[in-house]
């Protein structure tokens, strides 16, 4: 439902009646926070319709009508206690989440890189919602702050200037929705920082736990070292004994006999040590030019080919 202003004139255009109304909401802790009110200023007084009126509003009302019963007469006096009202309620809802943020602050500020961090993020990220959709509601009931306050300005433009239409000689010297704009202003702003707040300990905490994996893709590629250097020993050791296997099972020489008169050691003991000694040079020289020569540098040739791509 929008918001409705409505003049009513004679044939004479004389004003006979300014009609009113609008519907608004009073924060989020009252499931039926969704109030409507419709008013009628006649000559002799104003008539008012209200639907779930705010009870903080109704109760001030009731005060002021047992105190001082003329000040019921100002006009827009119901329409301000309600929005007097609503803007407490909005304060108050403000307030609870500001401490529910304050506490998350002081927990992630002792927070380690141990810690969980998928339970506080969806968390934060459901509050930085709720300051989200809290300042459209602020920034709404600014706007219907601001139509009042232009309803009641024109309501004084047009009402004729005679004590026919001043109920009970009350005197109005200012515009009562004028301090409530200007702290719905400062609600609405204090909400945006509040919500970049919220947004900045989403980002420590995934700060938090880029820090954490960081750290344990470290301990992965240290461990991933051991293992390789393990391997590269293991390596080494079998060939170091391969090349005189090799040799062994392809010329199917038997270096040490052992006959009836004892050990007998062929005269060509000699060809199984020096072919052993140079293909075991071999091997490691074709190992170590594979391992620190050809590989860095075919690396180095794909990053540079990547980098050019």
């Amino acid at each position: 439902m929008g918001n409705q202003r409505l003049v009513h004139k004679d044939e004479e255009r004389n004003l006979v009646c300014f009609e009113l109304c609008y519907q608004y909401r009073y924060g989020w802790i009252d499931p039926m926070s969704i109030s409507y009110i419709h008013m009628m200023r006649e000559q002799h007084g104003s008539t008012y319709f209200c639907i779930n009126y705010p009870t903080r509003a109704r109760s001030t009302l009731m005060a002021r009508l047992n105190k001082a019963p003329e000040s019921v007469h100002q006009d827009f006096l119901i329409d301000y206690l309600a929005a007097d009202g609503s803007l407490s309620q909005w304060q108050l809802d403000i307030g609870s989440k500001r401490k529910i943020l304050i506490e998350k602050e002081k927990t992630y500020k002792a927070m380690t890189m141990k810690a969980g961090f998928d339970k506080e993020t969806r968390d934060l990220h459901g509050m930085s919602r709720e300051w989200l959709a809290l300042r459209e509601d602020l920034v709404a009931f600014d706007a219907q702050l601001g139509f009042l306050r232009d309803a009641h300005n024109m309501l004084v433009d047009i009402k004729p200037k005679t004590t026919k239409w001043n109920v009970a000689g009350i005197h109005e010297a200012c515009n009562p929705f004028d301090v409530l704009v200007s702290q719905a202003g400062i609600c609405s702003r204090w909400t945006l920082v509040y919500r970049d707040r919220t947004d900045i300990c989403i980002q420590m905490l995934f700060h938090l736990s880029n820090q954490r994996i960081a750290t344990s893709s470290q301990q992965i590629a240290h461990q991933t070292q051991k293992d390789s250097a393990s391997m590269i020993t293991l390596a080494a050791v079998t060939m170091i004994f391969l090349p005189g296997t090799f040799i062994s099972a392809i010329l199917s020489t038997t270096m040490f006999d052992y006959g009836h008169d004892g050990v007998q050691v062929s005269q060509q003991w000699w060809i199984l040590l020096i072919t052993t000694f140079l293909l075991t040079g071999l091997v490691f020289g074709a190992w170590y030019r594979w391992q620190y020569v050809w590989v860095p540098g075919h690396v180095e040739a794909r990053k540079v080919g990547d980098v050019e791509e």
